[in-house]
């Protein structure tokens, strides 16, 4: 079974930004999202993410 210190739930842009904070200050996280492609509302935005 594997344990994760943060689960982030919802895959969109701020699901996706805390998931990246949290993984930088070396936390294992695990993100849910109910779709099959995260950051989807990104793309439709129209907004650029900058990793």
């Amino acid at each position: 079974m594997s344990k994760y210190e943060v689960i982030v739930i919802g895959g969109g842009p701020s699901g996706l930004m805390a998931s990246i904070a949290a993984a930088e200050q070396g936390a294992s996280v695990a993100l849910l999202d109910k779709g099959d492609k995260l950051g989807r509302k990104l793309g439709i935005s129209g907004e650029a993410a900058v990793m």
